[in-house]
């Protein structure tokens, strides 16, 4: 039995947008697992980059607080680098650092955070730490996560942020331009 012909004619069709979706859905997945953006909540625009460097210094341990734990873990040294790619001063806040399995699930977490100024350019060792690592995923690691605020310091970058947070609250202008000051009053970020 032989085709209709309308279905021979979408055939063509069909592996044109199979083709089309699987190079999208390779090049979406290429991010470096190494890297995450610094991304205003008003925007899509990222403002930077954050960069994660981690290793296993080899120490064990299987106790944790006067227990004994579950498995033996491994002890993992981070370091978190901050890149501004604008002009302008970046607020930034870095809290909960993660080392992730491939999939992205979370192996180990710090609590630690951290809210300064970024001027241009690169600032290393914004937030650096330490986690433990059950043993059995410890070659697990793959990339990391960690919760990530930026919102640009200059005129414009205020004016934008300040403009989407009366969006949500139009009667609260006293209180968002406290907000936008102890953003603004903030240290600078340092090297740890």
């Amino acid at each position: 039995m032989d085709a209709s012909p309308r279905s021979r004619d979408l055939h063509p069709v069909l592996c044109c947008l199979t083709s089309g979706a699987l190079i999208l859905a390779f090049a979406g997945c290429s991010r470096d697992s190494h890297t995450l953006p610094m991304v205003p909540p008003y925007t899509d625009d990222a403002e930077g980059v954050i960069t994660a460097s981690w290793n296993n210094i080899g120490e064990e341990r299987a106790f944790s607080g006067g227990a004994r734990l579950k498995e033996p873990e491994v002890r993992f040294r981070y370091r978190l680098d901050a890149r501004n790619d604008s002009d302008e001063k970046l607020f930034a806040r870095l809290a909960e650092m993660q080392l992730v399995d491939r999939q992205g699930l979370a192996l180990a977490s710090d609590p630690a955070r951290i809210e300064c100024t970024l001027n241009s350019g690169e600032t290393p060792g914004v937030l650096v730490g330490e986690l433990w690592v059950p043993k059995s995923n410890a070659e697990a690691v793959h990339g990391f996560h960690v919760s990530r605020f930026a919102v640009p310091l200059g005129t414009r970058g205020v004016e934008r942020y300040r403009e989407w947070l009366l969006q949500g609250r139009p009667s609260q202008t006293a209180q968002v331009d406290a907000e936008i000051a102890q953003l603004a009053a903030a240290p600078p970020c340092a090297a740890r």
